[in-house]
Formats: C-alpha cells, structure tokens, sequence
C-alpha cells in the first residue's frame, strides 16, 4: 500500500537487488521509493522461470548517482 496514493498501485518495475540477508535486502532501482512503502519483489528461485514472489518494506530510501537506493525489510 501507498500512503502517496492512499491505496494499492501495480506498477511493474526492476531494480537490482544488493547486500542480500535473513531479513532483508538492498535494492537499486531508477524509481523513487518512499520509506513506508509495501512492495512485492520477484526473487528468482533455482528453478528456470519460476520466481517467488515476496512483500518487503521499505525502511529506508535516498537518491544516488542518478538512480535511488533502498533498504527493504522482509515482510511475513
């Protein structure tokens, strides 16, 4: 959800997944987030062409070198 919109987008956009962990992961995209923010990431898993859909939070968020960088919390 988006408190920027007030509800639920479905935007499909890429990033490139950073610094990967348990909890969590860093995320570079093009496209701004906003701290607060719900998304849902496309992990690819080890079978080819089946990705695992995860909710992540965005905890964090700041413009840099032209793109935008994120930390995202893994969401239950």
């Amino acid at each position: 959800m988006s408190e920027r919109t007030g509800g639920f987008a479905n935007n499909l956009l890429k990033g490139c997944g950073v610094d990967a962990g348990r909890g969590g992961i860093g995320l570079t995209t093009d496209h701004p987030l906003e701290e607060g923010d719900v998304i849902k990431l496309e992990l690819p898993s080890a079978l080819p062409g089946l990705n695992l859909p995860v909710l992540a939070e965005v905890v964090w968020a700041m413009p840099i070198h032209g793109k935008f960088r994120a930390g995202l919390r893994f969401l239950p």
